[in-house]
């Protein structure tokens, strides 16, 4: 996440109600865009979790 990305107070209550929140249109240092999710661990902390590309294997 860039210091130009933010995330909304909508996105704060997914956080802490479900555990996750959805960011979509988000673009890497090498300027290519993609889907990714916060979530919420058991200890509190924050982790990202990427989203699959059709047809690619992780």
């Amino acid at each position: 996440m860039s210091s130009k990305d933010t995330l909304s107070i909508l996105d704060i209550g997914s956080l802490i109600s479900k555990g996750n929140t959805t960011l979509k249109g988000m673009k890497s240092k090498a300027g290519n865009k993609f889907n990714a999710f916060i979530k919420l661990n058991e200890k509190g902390e924050t982790t990202f979790e990427f989203e699959n590309k059709k047809g690619k294997k992780n």
